[in-house]
């Protein structure tokens, strides 16, 4: 029975113009466990690093064409990541100190000593690992830099937000109870009722702003659960439920499917429910409802879009849509606590992508978000 192969060390390219010795060379690291490949000229070695990937290049000093110093140069510049290192006689070990100084890690001098190549090989290779974790560390704190720049900026806007807007119920509150108590005493029924009715619709109105800052919250915490997601099955289930609140209303729904992305099934259902939503309440005051979800690929990426024919929006205020409690001038006459877009647009930006809108006062709007990866099938859907 044969032994088990000994497991890849690294990938190793051996550049020097004596066939002879690479042949040998590449013997002894292959039996060491190395994936080492061979090359006689500068030429064919920067024409292996084009093609392929490795992890050290050793080079002889001396080379026909150009010398080891130059090849390491052109090296580093197709391959950043790439570690060198120097072969060479006692005679030149100042020109492979001058190429340390160019980027090589190391040298070993000629004739070898397989403890000595051995011994640098690991040194080299322990400098690429911890290369490549600094940088994935780097990349890693760079992202959380920013994501927390982010955040305190959306901190500082929200908290002004909330502090603004839950007031306002509060007030109602505070000076309708007060002039409730004021009537008790001989006011008549019919403004204590007033009075008791103002008071309920602001206590509903903070529990819908603390719901649906729940729900924000929601859309920016905890991990993500990757699985496929029909977008279209959720966004018929979705229309199902606003058409039974509202039956005499006439619905015109048009959904290209199946649209099967990837992503987290809970919050890009939250997402569509206030898509959706929108595009039913803006809607309430036309004739005859016509709502469409359709997609399109777009270089690997799926691109959503929902459609409606409501009272769209001015584009000069489209930079306000995704801001808390923000409310277009178009939707003051309509329910809502401003806060449905910004959980949208923390969703798809939870999912690497992003959201933006189209629209013209009364010819309704479309809201368009993209979701990285080739993530399904996608069909679409144009209103005539």
């Amino acid at each position: 029975m044969k032994p088990p192969a000994p497991a890849i060390a690294g990938r190793l390219l051996v550049v020097d113009d004596e066939p002879g010795l690479v042949l040998a060379l590449l013997d002894i690291l292959r039996e060491h466990g190395y994936d080492a490949i061979g090359a006689s000229t500068p030429a064919d070695a920067l024409e292996r690093l084009r093609t392929g990937r490795f992890d050290v290049m050793l080079t002889d000093v001396r080379l026909p064409e150009m010398d080891g110093v130059a090849l390491l140069r052109a090296a580093l510049e197709i391959d950043p990541e790439l570690i060198g290192i120097m072969m060479t006689g006692h005679a030149a070990v100042d020109t492979a100190v001058d190429a340390m100084k160019a980027g090589a890690v190391d040298y070993v001098l000629k004739p070898f000593k397989l403890k000595s190549v051995l011994s640098v090989l690991d040194r080299a290779l322990a400098v690429r690992r911890l290369r490549q974790e600094n940088e994935a560390l780097q990349r890693h704190l760079q992202k959380r830099t920013q994501e927390l720049e982010a955040a305190n900026n959306e901190l500082e806007a929200f908290s002004y937000s909330v502090s603004h807007d839950l007031r306002s119920p509060l007030r109602t509150i505070e000076g309708f109870t007060e002039a409730l108590i004021g009537e008790l005493d001989g006011g008549s029924r019919e403004t204590i009722e007033d009075y008791a009715g103002r008071i309920r619709r602001a206590v509903a109105r903070m529990g819908a702003l603390i719901d649906d800052l729940l729900r924000m919250a929601m859309a920016t915490r905890g991990e993500l659960v990757h699985r496929p997601v029909d977008l279209a099955e959720q966004a018929r289930e979705i229309m199902a439920k606003l058409q039974a609140q509202s039956p005499e209303r006439t619905l015109e729904l048009e959904i290209a499917g199946p649209l099967v992305v990837t992503g987290d099934g809970g919050l890009l259902r939250l997402a569509l429910e206030n898509l959706l939503g929108n595009a039913w309440k803006y809607t309430a005051k036309t004739a005859a409802t016509r709502i469409g979800l359709s997609g399109r690929m777009e270089e690997g990426d799926t691109i959503i879009a929902v459609r409606d024919n409501g009272v769209g929006f001015d584009m000069a205020e489209a930079g306000q849509l995704f801001v808390p409690f923000h409310r277009l001038r178009s939707a003051r006459d309509f329910e809502g606590t401003g806060v449905g877009l910004a959980t949208v647009q923390r969703i798809v930006q939870r999912h690497g992508g992003r959201i933006w809108a189209e629209s013209e006062p009364g010819k309704g709007a479309t809201f368009f978000f993209r979701i990285p990866g080739k993530s399904g099938q996608s069909a679409g859907v144009e209103f005539p």
